[in-house]
């Protein structure tokens, strides 16, 4: 530097710089082996436009750089039980200083060790086979664990014991496996190299084996009810046939008409049908296959009508005599009707008044006179039917009462006889000397004693069960 006033100069230390390339670094080798096996990992370093650095300085280690274990590109383990290493490779150019830890490129790895054990095996085909036809099978082989890198092999074990090499077969079932019914294919797996020491998978699949025969077809006709309206079910069913029809064709022949509808056809062997009017209903069905089989069925449906409501009041009384005021109890009484159908409504009426009910039962009081009781029923299917019954209520006749007096020794017992000619006594008042008493029985006594032994003034009105009361009646 120069003093620009003095013109002095003087000079800054001298450092030395050094420029190098971070390489780029790759590690090759099988991340999972099995116990007793060697692994050889390769380090590879790359410069920055992708070639190989040559001369590059290699380093591994365990602990992060702590302390280092090996030099070089290569690197081989081995272990004799199940353990894992995991180690990084430290990787600088070689024009880069040792101790400088940022010169070095480091790459992590591992090496897992682990018990010998057979492939994973997972063979997949067709579970129902038809004989005169031919099927695929395939096999996917996996190594026993993630990460491995083996070679795998295996083979088919056919029915009759023969090998067949590979992962796929076409296989056509045998007369042999048609008169067993089923048949079984095996496949044994291993790994390469490995074999003797236990790797050996298998697996079997299975197969229904069935020959294509005609089968026989019927038509089952399911109906919620004998009579209109009715939902039917029509399905054709194969009679005992446990395979599957070769493109299979269904042609149904349908009545047509206002009273005969199709509510569902999805599928093609079924329909759901509605019929809303009573009559005679044929139905038939024609199958085909791709074949060239064709099958006819047929079925009737046999629709009648439904019968109509009978409707009728049953009822209880309050009283036998049919008197004022009269308490009924309503009920109704129902027959007839579609079996699918129900009443969803009841309806009761007194002289055109309509009456409160429970939803099916109602009460109400009558007084004398004749009068209109009526029940009109709804049903769910919009049916109504109404039926009236006349109820006479006579008029409540008065009972008619008298005292009878038992003279006893120390005193009088009075007792009430009345009659009600439509009805029962309910209740008696008594009077003596005009002052009412407490006692409301047929029967009163009185002590002489309180009297001075004369028989008071005693007044009797009886009362019967519509609340009417007697004439007042005297005793002296």
């Amino acid at each position: 530097m120069i003093n620009v006033n003095s013109g002095a100069e003087s000079y800054t230390e001298t450092l030395e710089v050094i420029a190098y390339d971070a390489p780029q670094v790759t590690i090759d080798g099988a991340r999972t082996l099995f116990v007793g096996t060697e692994a050889r990992y390769t380090a590879t370093a790359t410069g920055p436009d992708g070639t190989p650095l040559e001369g590059a300085v290699i380093k591994w280690t365990q602990d992060r750089g702590e302390t280092f274990f090996h030099e070089g590109p290569t690197l081989t383990l081995s272990s004799d039980t199940a353990q894992r290493f995991s180690f990084e490779a430290w990787v600088r150019d070689a024009t880069a200083p040792d101790d400088d830890r940022y010169a070095y490129t480091r790459e992590r790895a591992y090496a897992d060790f682990r018990p010998v054990k057979g492939p994973r095996v997972f063979m997949t085909g067709p579970r129902v086979i038809e004989t005169g036809k031919a099927y695929d099978y395939q096999v996917r082989l996996s190594p026993p664990y993630k990460g491995m890198d083996v070679e795998l092999a295996g083979y088919f074990t056919l029915p009759n014991g023969e090998a067949v090499d590979g992962e796929t077969l076409r296989y056509s079932p045998t007369e042999a496996d048609l008169a067993a019914g089923s048949m079984a294919l095996g496949y044994t797996a291993w790994v390469k190299g490995y074999r003797d020491a236990g790797t050996e998978a298998k697996q079997d699949i299975r197969a229904r084996v069935w020959e294509y025969v005609w089968p026989d077809f019927n038509l089952h006709l399911r109906s919620s009810a004998s009579m209109a309206p009715a939902e039917v079910t029509a399905r054709v069913r194969e009679i005992a046939f446990r395979g599957q029809l070769d493109a299979p064709q269904y042609r149904w022949e349908l009545p047509e008409g206002n009273g005969f509808t199709v509510t569902e056809d999805r599928w093609d062997d079924m329909r759901g049908l509605q019929i809303t009017a009573p009559g005679t209903y044929p139905v038939r069905v024609t199958i085909s296959d791709a074949r060239g089989n064709v099958a006819v069925v047929e079925g009737t449906l046999e629709i009648g009508e439904a019968p109509p409501y009978e409707v009728a009041i049953t009822y209880s009384a309050s009283n036998d005599y049919s008197r004022e005021p009269l308490e009924l109890r309503l009920r109704p009484y129902v027959t007839g009707g579609h079996p699918r159908d129900r009443v969803v409504e009841r309806l009761y009426q007194v002289d055109g008044e309509a009456v409160e009910s429970s939803g099916y039962s109602a009460r109400t009081v009558l007084e004398q006179g004749r009068h209109e009781v009526s029940l009109t029923i709804r049903s769910q299917m919009g049916k109504e039917v109404t039926k009236t019954m006349t109820v006479d209520v006579a008029e409540n006749q008065p009972p008619v009462c008298s005292i009878r007096v038992d003279d006893g020794y120390s005193s009088w017992r009075l007792y009430a006889e009345c009659e009600d000619v439509d009805g029962d006594m309910d209740a008696f008042e008594w009077k003596v000397n005009g002052e009412q008493v407490s006692v409301r029985s047929n029967r009163l006594t009185l002590l002489k004693g309180s009297y001075d032994d004369a028989l008071p003034q005693v007044e009797l009105v009886g009362y019967d069960d519509a609340g009417d009361p007697s004439s007042s009646v005297t005793a002296q």
